[in-house]
């Protein structure tokens, strides 16, 4: 627990380390977004999880930036759990899952307009992350497969996960600082070690993020 702790503590502090080198820069004419997000994966821990995103962007050249975001994602949707009993292949164990599960991302991209106009942009480019996760969930086993009624909870952390994901965003001006934009992105994450025999949980989980935010422009 404690080291847990501490590993989501140095992943503040390296959010928090970029955003002191970036501040200055803001100054100089750079840009700055806030957004919210809908995601779905493949593992129902974190699927149907909803989250928001603070970012800076920093042009690189016309129609490139480079950028570094600050994410959280969460889940509170109860869903159901179905599992077979190794012991009786022909029997299955019900539970109902409440969860309160959580992601923060820091990640950083590099993207390229394709669209020459004055007015809107599509930028699409490459996405680096580095993931931090905490699993809190309680159960309910209902009465099946010969087993009775069982109630507990589950609780673990998993740290310093990267992942890598494509990520595409239209963007459209509404004044000359202000902008709003929609995302799509996919991505994996690692999440369970590799090679571990029984493990329950995958060693990558693929994500599919939307969002939908606001920009503002200090380029003068």
């Amino acid at each position: 627990m404690k080291r847990s702790y501490l590993e989501f503590n140095n992943l503040r502090y390296i959010f928090l380390f970029i955003c002191f080198i970036v501040t200055p820069i803001i100054g100089n004419g750079q840009l700055i977004s806030v957004n919210g997000k809908y995601s779905l994966t493949g593992e129902e821990i974190f699927n149907n999880n909803l989250g928001y995103g603070v970012e800076y962007r920093h042009q690189i050249m016309t129609r490139s930036r480079a950028g570094v975001a600050f994410e959280h994602h969460f889940n509170k949707m109860a869903y159901n759990q179905i599992d077979q009993l190794y012991w009786t292949p022909d029997s299955y164990n019900f539970s109902r899952v409440t969860p309160n599960n959580h992601r923060y991302s820091i990640k950083m991209n590099y993207t390229f307009d394709i669209l020459k106009n004055s007015c809107s942009s599509l930028y699409i480019g490459p996405e680096l992350g580095l993931n931090y996760f905490k699993v809190d969930e309680e159960t309910l086993r209902l009465p099946s497969g010969g087993l009775g009624e069982l109630a507990y909870n589950e609780l673990f952390r998993k740290n310093n996960k990267l992942s890598i994901g494509f990520l595409m965003e239209f963007e459209e001006m509404i004044n000359k600082r202000t902008s709003i934009y929609s995302s799509i992105s996919s991505e994996f994450t690692s999440f369970e070690k590799f090679g571990l025999d029984g493990a329950y949980y995958p060693f990558l989980m693929a994500w599919l993020n939307f969002g939908i935010g606001i920009r503002y422009s200090f380029i003068k």
